[in-house]
């Protein structure tokens, strides 16, 4: 079929007298085009076979249940830092935000709306804010923007959208960069930083941290805390209510309060190079709620490395 489809590409270009080396180019791209879906069939294929061998009855389980993850996940938009993936996590885990440099802004409803849907409806425990470092997104913020008669719709369109990373790397005191600011002040042009630039990843860090500032900030979390408080604190009735819809499991609620189960935001960043986590230690909680922590865990399990690797070496 694929072949077909390229000899008859070769064909109509004879004869409208295209060069023979464009036609090649062409029969060559549309070849890779039709492969790039035979993967992707494939890959489906493989996560079908596998998922049924791994957790048997799982997708008919989500099915008739409804969906119940524990997490909400803002991250990029970033082919290489897919949730799925990172965490090795099955269907129903995480209820799902990407963006370009997963950024929060509480003029964004489509954002503002995931956040509290997951808060109200699916009764999500963990917000996770995940930044990564080499981020596209943060890198063009620090470099110098298209002049206005090379910047494209396309360009204007992404160029709007890192405005407030721009912003945040102008007006930063993080020590790293104010040092790459200043290395750049004065040049006619300033290029992308490379990875491992310091004031690079302070900034995807920097940018992580502002988005989670956001969600702690927004009007959804403060209602959601201001009820968990009021309930808590009351002798009024608390009861769970049946799910509404097919994708909602019951939640604990206060009579006609809203859901009141305590809601954790979490501030890491992931290392595309190595596939290492860091958390920032930038979390916010229920008043007077002790936050569980990711950097813990991650010490506990390199701890365990560590020691097995001793024993190994040993042995």
């Amino acid at each position: 079929m694929r072949l077909f489809a390229a000899v008859a590409l070769l064909f109509s270009a004879l004869l409208v007298g295209a060069h023979p080396h464009i036609i090649r180019e062409e029969a060559a791209a549309q070849e890779a085009a039709q492969e790039a879906l035979v993967k992707l069939v494939q890959g489906h294929s493989n996560f079908v076979t596998h998922i049924d061998q791994d957790s048997p009855g799982l997708l008919e389980q989500l099915e008739r249940d409804g969906q119940k993850p524990t997490f909400e996940f803002i991250g990029c938009s970033d082919s290489r830092v897919s949730e799925g993936t990172i965490f090795d996590a099955k269907p129903g885990t995480f209820f799902t935000q990407r963006n370009i440099a997963n950024q929060y802004s509480m003029s964004d409803t489509n954002a503002q709306s995931w956040m509290a849907y997951g808060i109200s409806e699916l009764g999500v425990t963990h917000i996770v804010v995940l930044g990564h470092y080499g981020c596209g997104g943060v890198a063009a913020s620090i470099a110098s923007p298209a002049g206005s008669a090379d910047v494209s719709i396309a360009g204007a369109t992404i160029e709007a959208w890192i405005q407030p990373i721009r912003q945040l790397y102008e007006t930063s005191n993080r020590t790293e960069i104010v040092q790459l600011r200043e290395a750049n002040a004065g040049k006619e042009r300033v290029e992308e930083p490379e990875y491992d630039d310091p004031g690079f990843r302070a900034l995807v860090e920097e940018n992580a941290k502002r988005s989670a500032d956001m969600i702690f900030a927004d009007p959804v979390i403060k209602a959601h805390y201001a009820v968990a408080v009021t309930s808590k604190s009351s002798s009024s009735p608390v009861t769970v209510l049946p799910r509404r819809r097919r994708n909602q499991r019951p939640v604990i609620r206060a009579e006609a309060e809203g859901a009141t189960q305590n809601v954790f935001i979490h501030t890491w960043v992931y290392d595309i190079r190595t596939g290492d986590l860091k958390d920032l230690d930038h979390s916010y909680g229920p008043p007077g709620v002790e936050i569980p922590m990711l950097g813990p865990v991650l010490q506990a399990r390199s701890d365990e490395v560590a020691h097995a690797e001793k024993i190994s070496a040993s042995s």
